[in-house]
């Protein structure tokens, strides 16, 4: 997905910084990992399009499930498919690698040692395994 980057034009004490979509372009990735989940699942083709997909960020894996089953009528269950996706996820990065964002990476190393922080809804295990790749 190319997006514009809006970066800030004002100097601040601090950043903290975005890890999926904004740092690395994992958002792909996320969503080939929720498809096959879901497949796995037991969930027909049509369900979790792309726009879907990208109006759940920020919601726990176990949320976009709960919020599926809701909007389908379908009966996941939650843990093993936000487990299953992970899992996925994983798998995934370590076949296809993860790359930055440069626009971003750029702006990050032009910081100098300002204070520098990364925020992520993502599980710890799966966005350590992501800034490593």
């Amino acid at each position: 997905m190319n997006k514009r980057v809006d970066l800030p034009e004002k100097k601040y004490e601090g950043y903290i910084f975005d890890l999926d979509g904004t740092l690395v372009d994992s958002m792909p990735l996320h969503y080939k990992a929720w498809r096959k989940a879901l497949a796995r699942a037991g969930a027909p083709e049509s369900v979790f399009r792309e726009d879907e997909f990208y109006s759940c960020g920020g919601k726990s894996a176990n949320d976009v499930v709960y919020f599926l089953n809701e909007r389908y009528g379908l009966v996941m269950d939650a843990e093993s498919t936000a487990a299953d996706k992970r899992r996925i996820y994983l798998e995934m990065l370590e076949e296809e690698g993860m790359q930055p964002i440069g626009e971003v990476l750029e702006f990050v190393h032009s910081l100098g040692d300002a204070p520098k922080a990364i925020a992520t809804g993502s599980a710890i295990p799966g966005a350590r395994r992501t800034l490593a790749a």
